[in-house]
């Protein structure tokens, strides 16, 4: 059996403001908290910042990420 070890660069945040999410998927902010009201993104609230999971940003992206 062998034992696969993924590890994330350094740089990787696992969690990115609503204006870096927009820039991640190059679309507005408008349009990143269009697709949290639908449920195509993952995040939650920390007083009035929304964090939006990196994960759920792949996970968009690689189903086509249709805004």
């Amino acid at each position: 059996m062998s034992l696969i070890v993924v590890r994330k660069p350094e740089n990787e945040h696992l969690v990115l403001d609503v204006r870096s999410a927009a820039r991640e998927l190059t679309v507005s902010t408008r349009t990143i908290h269009r697709l949290l009201k639908r449920g195509d993104l993952k995040a939650f609230r920390c007083g009035r910042r929304v964090g939006v999971l990196t994960e759920s940003l792949r996970a968009f992206a690689a189903q086509g990420g249709a805004a």
